[in-house]
């Protein structure tokens, strides 16, 4: 299946990340569940038919006659817990079908309702789901029907006439996380949206892809590329068709290779001979067409491997929706349906317009802001040349570290983008530090330097030659997770000392260690940073250090009342399954080479060994984003490299970032 928005795909990762862990001891809370936001029940009709035997579909319903069965198809975007029959005329017992499985009815007769729930009809009791694998709390969940493409068969022994079956949707806990998750993300949007959420739609005449519902460029490289067509085969770039259906891909034309596999299947390009593979089986030749190479691109035969990822392609008019079967078919029947994809492809089907050509050059020695920005007069700053640059527009930078944020200030149109684009064959590097300079060497022999800024508490981040460094902590190795030496891949990874906090409220504000707070200064470690890691390290909180002792620190309340209480009943002995600790913020932990800490605007180091400020370039984490393209529509950001930041594209549309 493709990918669903980015909301469902959080979701569906915490709910199977909740279907893991079986508790094996009664909880203490069995939460209320309910139906996420969005449609809750599906309503299967005589409409849904597709075959019949010893049946007859009429108009209000489906006639089916003793020993006789009809099979209903249908799509739904969420896992089914039961059905409910709607009858008049039944008698003896119905059977129901499904992909997986068989459930029988009791006897049922004359006219009414008879509602089935797969997990009880087959035997399996509710499962019981633990969220923090302590026995706290959980739910119990049914046995479902998973999402997807159904096809459903009722068979009956003695007839009945069937109006109507409702599938109802599973449930979920409320006040679990979840509910809010989806509400947030997934119940504001229309009913058009939702029933797009797994489509890939384009035009034949288009230049972009609609993919769950996002729209992309059918190729990131030319704005203006539309499907190739050659012998009635529509072919797509083999990158946009792999992110469209779902594949894996490789794609090295220079050596013949191209390779695309998804869960069921492999498909590779070699020495001029395609083959595919299903599984574990030998491969087998593929069509000699199902991979081409045109004007210096790969490309991939739409049908083919839409069909050989279980898909369904359907063509009207210039339009192609692909989907389900069903789910294809419901879209593609559907007057409103396809006029709302026409409206978000239709607006791309002209050609471009092209703008003006700023340039950026900040090694330039005539480079200036005070410029026009043509080539001969360049810009010195990205800066300038987004502020400027309009629909249409391109920006080419030239090569260099630029220390700034790329932030347009306004946005391009449909046909209409504005293009920042790094000058070909040119290492354009937008990075998030600042260098510094003019170290000092104290009596120690740590270095320090002038540093009047900080991105906060654990966040300032330090580089040398490129190369990321390791604030100061205390302890310096990795320690123990769940009473085990753990090797971690680097240093950058929090550190799991034995620094622990015992159970209950009366102890939140205290942080023991037998082995890791020998020291024997009173406050030792006093305005220094703790550091915890709680519930296997998933889940970081920090707090300040108003005092010391050898064993013991303690934290300042301000933040602990925000901090998770270590359950009363924790042993010491399984401390290390649940919390951990290390400090930061404080020169005592400056002790190995490649350390640092900040403190009162100035950066305190120890070199790494064979690195001195004279050879050595370092430089500070200055801003939070290197590319800002929040409330943004159609701005292609095209060769850059960055270093040390995020990008931040909320709320934007039709915005693209290509490295």
């Amino acid at each position: 299946m493709k990918r669903f928005i980015g909301i469902m795909l959080i979701f569906v990762f915490l709910l199977n990340s909740l279907q893991i862990g079986v508790a094996a001891a009664p909880f203490a809370t069995t939460l209320e569940v309910g139906h996420l936001p969005g449609e809750s029940y599906k309503t299967v009709t005589q409409a849904d038919v597709i075959s019949v035997e010893n049946a007859v579909a009429e108009s209000t319903g489906v006639r089916i006659n003793a020993g006789g069965s009809a099979t209903f198809g249908f799509s739904t975007r969420y896992a089914l817990a039961n059905v409910t029959l709607k009858f008049e005329g039944a008698s003896g017992t119905t059977t129901i079908t499904t992909k997986d499985n068989v459930y029988t009815t009791t006897e049922i007769s004359g006219t009414g309702e008879y509602k089935l729930v797969f997990g009880e009809n087959l035997g399996i009791e509710p499962q019981a789901y633990d969220y923090n694998d302590e026995g706290v709390s959980g739910y119990y969940r049914e046995y479902v029907e998973n999402r997807g493409e159904h096809e459903v068969t009722v068979s009956t022994t003695g007839g009945m006439y069937l109006t109507e079956m409702v599938f109802e949707k599973d449930k979920t806990p409320i006040g679990s996380g979840l509910d809010t998750l989806f509400s947030h993300g997934v119940s504001n949007i229309t009913d058009q949206e939702k029933q797009i959420m797994s489509t890939v739609a384009l035009r034949e005449d288009g230049t972009v892809i609609l993919v769950n519902g996002a729209r992309r460029y059918i190729d990131n490289d030319d704005v203006d590329m539309r499907p190739y067509k050659e012998n009635n085969t529509l072919y797509l770039p083999i990158n946009t068709l792999a992110k469209a259906l779902d594949y894996y891909n490789e794609d090295y034309p220079e050596k013949g290779y191209a390779l695309l596999r998804n869960d069921t299947h492999e498909y590779v390009l070699l020495d001029g001979r395609q083959t595919v593979s299903q599984g574990t089986a030998e491969p087998k030749a593929a069509p000699f067409d199902a991979i081409i190479y045109r004007d210096g691109k790969t490309l991939a035969a739409l049908r083919y491997f839409a069909e050989l990822a279980g898909e369904t392609v359907l063509y009207r008019n210039g339009l192609v929706i692909i989907d389900d079967k069903y789910a294809a078919a419901d879209i593609m029947e559907n007057n409103s349906m396809r006029g709302y994809i026409d409206e978000k492809l239709m607006p791309f089907n002209t050609e471009s317009v092209a703008g003006n050509t700023y340039y950026v050059a900040q090694k330039s020695p005539v480079a200036s802001d005070t410029n026009d920005g043509s080539a001969f007069a360049p810009f010195k700053t990205i800066e300038k040349a987004a502020n400027i640059a309009k629909a249409g527009d391109t920006v080419i930078v030239h090569e260099g570290v630029y220390r700034e944020t790329l932030k347009p200030g306004n946005s391009g149109e449909e046909n209409a983008p504005i293009t920042f684009k790094a000058a070909e064959g040119e290492k354009v590097v937008i990075s998030a530090a600042d260098e510094l300079t003019t170290w000092a060497q104290t009596e120690d022999g740590t270095y320090v330097t002038h540093m009047p800024w900080t991105m906060g508490v654990t966040r300032n981040q330090i580089y040398i030659d490129g190369e990321v460094l390791t604030e100061a902590k205390h302890p310096n190795t990795p320690g123990i997770m769940r009473g085990e030496e753990v090797q971690l891949n680097n240093n950058l990874w929090p550190v799991r000392g034995d620094l622990y906090r015992e159970g209950g409220s009366e102890n939140r504000n205290v942080v023991k260690s037998a082995t890791q707070l020998w020291q024997d200064e009173e406050d030792y470690w006093k305005g220094g940073i703790f550091v915890g890691l709680f519930g296997w390290a998933y889940t970081l909180y920090t707090g300040n250090i108003v005092a010391s002792k050898p064993g013991e620190l303690t934290i300042g309340s301000e933040k602990t009342n925000y901090w998770p209480t270590v359950p009363a009943t924790f042993s010491t002995a399984s401390r290390h399954h649940f919390n951990y600790g290390y400090i930061v913020g404080h020169k005592n932990a400056l002790d190995v080479p490649g350390e640092w800490i900040w403190e009162e605007n100035s950066l305190y180091m120890i070199f790494p060994d064979g690195k001195t400020p004279e050879n050595s370039t370092v430089e500070a984490k200055a801003r939070n984003l290197v590319i800002d393209l929040n409330d943004k529509k159609f701005i292609n950001v095209v060769g850059f490299e960055t270093m040390g930041g995020s990008a931040r594209m909320n709320n934007s549309e039709m915005c693209m970032i290509n490295g």
